[in-house]
């Protein structure tokens, strides 16, 4: 199994990663976007993979978008996954990337943080509490903001240093006792709208 998580990073290349699904908060639509919108040069060095549970037509959707532009190398999308890919997808990625619009916790940030991941994320919602210092924030809606986000980062690594550096101090806010508060507020939620979708 170790040789197939191997084999699976060496097939996929640099990458950046998003944590997402079908429900239109997840802004899914918006990454594919304004990942696209990037330098070529950008996008032929890291392809944009995404883990999550999407309909087939969700992923056609992002499919088309790909091929229209002549990309479609360039999307990787993973339905299913275990832990232990998904872990080496955190740990291994360039860059992870969280578009939402709205969160009631927002477990992929956590996840993120832990693996020491460079986080790019949504500057609305909770994510801003969640993250604090350790991700830099773009507004969902505005393509160029995100975009501008992944140029700076990748074009200048001496914030890579001073982003993981804040990651343990944002982590240390989440006790057991509270991570167990906040996981209840984000299941309530869940149960409310009807979507039993951990992404």
């Amino acid at each position: 199994d170790g040789e197939s998580v191997t084999e699976m990073l060496r097939e996929i290349g640099p990458y950046f990663l998003t944590v997402s699904g079908d429900a239109a908060s997840k802004n899914f639509s918006f990454l594919c976007d304004a990942y696209l919108a990037l330098p070529i040069d950008i996008i032929k060095r890291f392809k944009l993979v995404a883990v999550g549970s999407f309909s087939s037509n969700s992923i056609a959707s992002a499919k088309n978008k790909f091929l229209k532009a002549g990309l479609l190398e360039s999307l990787v999308i993973f339905q299913g996954i275990d832990d232990k890919k998904l872990i080496q997808l955190y740990k291994n990625c360039e860059l992870f990337i969280f578009p939402s619009l709205f969160e009631g916790f927002g477990i992929p940030l956590v996840e993120a943080m832990t693996y020491g991941c460079l986080i790019l994320s949504s500057n609305t919602s909770v994510m801003p509490e969640i993250c604090g210092t350790a991700a830099k924030y773009f507004n969902p809606k505005v393509v160029e903001e995100l975009t501008y986000c992944i140029r700076y980062v990748i074009n200048n690594p001496e914030e890579h240093k001073s982003m993981r550096e804040n990651i343990p101090a944002q982590l240390s806010r989440y006790t057991s006792e509270r991570k167990l508060v906040c996981f209840n507020n984000w299941l309530t939620e869940v149960l409310q709208t009807n979507n039993d979708n951990r992404f």
